[in-house]
This record gives C-alpha cells, sequence and structure tokens, in this order.
C-alpha cells in the first residue's frame, strides 16, 4: 500500500532541484521582488512597452510568437508534472525498480531540456522582429536592470555600485551553495525510512533561515547603492528595490 506521505515528500525534494526549470527561461528580464511572474512572457508587456517606436504590427506579430510558444511550454509542463507523479509512485514501491527510477527522471530532465530550447527558439524568433536600435534599446534594459535608467550616474557612483554588487554576490553565493547543501541534507532525511520529523522540520528552518539571510543582504546591497544616489536619482528609481537592477539576476538579456 502506498502512503500518501511519503508521495508527497518525495515529489517535495524532487522539486528542491528545479524539476520546474524556469530560472534559466526568464527572457525578459523578470524581478520576482517587484512582483512580476517567475514565467517567460507573462509580464512582457511592461519591457516592451519601454522599446522606442514600438509598432503595431511588431506587437502583432510578438503576441502571434508568444501564444505559440506557451501553447508548447504548457504542454511540455504538463507532461513533466505527470511524469513527476510517476516517479514519486516509483519511489513508493518495494522492493524500488531502481533502473525505472532512473529512467523516469531521465525522461523529466529531457522534458526541462525540451522548454530550455523552446524558450531558446523563442527568443531568437522575438529578436528578429526587432530594428537594431531597439535590440541595442534592450540590452541596454537587460543589461543593466533600472539602474540603467536611472539618470547622470557619474563614474565614481558607477565604480561604487559595482564595488558593492561584487559584494553582494559573493554573500548571496556563498549563502545560496550552504542553502544547496541543507537541500540535499532535507532530501537524504526525506529519504529515510521511518522518517524523523523533528529533524525535516529542523532542516526546513535551517534553509528559511539562510533564504531570510539573502533577503537581508540584499535589502542591505539596495540602501547602500540608495545611499550613492542624489535625491534627483533616487526620485526617479522611485520604489523599486536596488535588488531588480539587475545585479541579483544576471540577466543577459535576449537580444
Amino acid at each position: 500500500m502506498k502512503n500518501p506521505k511519503k508521495v508527497l515528500s518525495i515529489i517535495a525534494a524532487f522539486a528542491l532541484f528545479g524539476v520546474t526549470t524556469l530560472a534559466s527561461a526568464q527572457a525578459w528580464g523578470g524581478c520576482a521582488c517587484a512582483g512580476s511572474s517567475s514565467d517567460i512572457g507573462y509580464k512582457h508587456g511592461a519591457w516592451l512597452s519601454k522599446l522606442n517606436n514600438f509598432t503595431k504590427e511588431q506587437k502583432g506579430h510578438f503576441d502571434r510568437l508568444h501564444t505559440e510558444f506557451m501553447k508548447k511550454f504548457e504542454a511540455l509542463r504538463a507532461q513533466k508534472a505527470q511524469k513527476t507523479i510517476e516517479l514519486a509512485e516509483l519511489a513508493t514501491k518495494s522492493p524500488q525498480d531502481e533502473a525505472a527510477i532512473q529512467k523516469e527522471k531521465q525522461e523529466i530532465w529531457g522534458i526541462q531540456d525540451k522548454m530550455i530550447n523552446e524558450n531558446r527558439a523563442f527568443r531568437t524568433k522575438v529578436r528578429a522582429i526587432f530594428t537594431p536600435e531597439q535590440r541595442d534599446q534592450l540590452r541596454t534594459i537587460f543589461g543593466f536592470g533600472l539602474a540603467a535608467q536611472i539618470p547622470n550616474l557619474t563614474k565614481e557612483q558607477k565604480e561604487k555600485i559595482s564595488a558593492l554588487k561584487i559584494d553582494f554576490l559573493k554573500k548571496k553565493l556563498a549563502l545560496k551553495g550552504e542553502k544547496g547543501q541543507k537541500k540535499i541534507e532535507l532530501m537524504e532525511l526525506f529519504a529515510k525510512s521511518p522518517q524523523d520529523e523533528t529533524a525535516i522540520q529542523k532542516k526546513k528552518g535551517e534553509i528559511w533561515a539562510l533564504k531570510d539571510q539573502i533577503r537581508k543582504e540584499r535589502r542591505n546591497f539596495s540602501t547602500s547603492v540608495r545611499s550613492l544616489l542624489t535625491p534627483e536619482q533616487r526620485e526617479k528609481l522611485g520604489v523599486w528595490p536596488v535588488g531588480c537592477f539587475g545585479f541579483h539576476r544576471h540577466n543577459q538579456g535576449m537580444m
């Protein structure tokens, strides 16, 4: 008899390793801390509206490409979800069929690769509808995020912001590495039978604490960068957190 709790635990543990790998599909520079969707394309309008001379014909072309892409993407996402359920069911059988489990994992990873490839193909098609000037403009937007829209940054300001960025990324990546190790340890706890609920909850708490620390470092970075700006520059930046400049996303842009 299958244990529903065990099934859910395996699904959750597998998801920790990015069964739904969408971070690589953020072609439009979505910024989670600003409330944007993490899925590609859903918030494209805000970015496209920043382009100079974005024509009605271009928008129509983009919308058609986007609709076609999302149909394929959602179909693949549904396949992946079904395969994840099948994997959880295989993992609950006793004795476990390791060959079948590995085969199911390979199929899930294959679907993920297809999703990434569909994203790349979509970006290539979209790139073709923009003029060279619009592509240059998007490189600026995606390369530097909102920081590119702050007027009159001096060379000294840029250098100081760059130094702050490097310091922030060092701290963030170290914390993310520690968080990744904790996730592995959590998966190992999930795999044990019987499960130690106390240890699992403790490990989850450690992961949440690391997430909080990353958010704290991002806020500190935001505060430090804002302190370098003039009142006019801060007004231009508005309420957007500096963490959404693109510094913590490493967005290379789609252009």
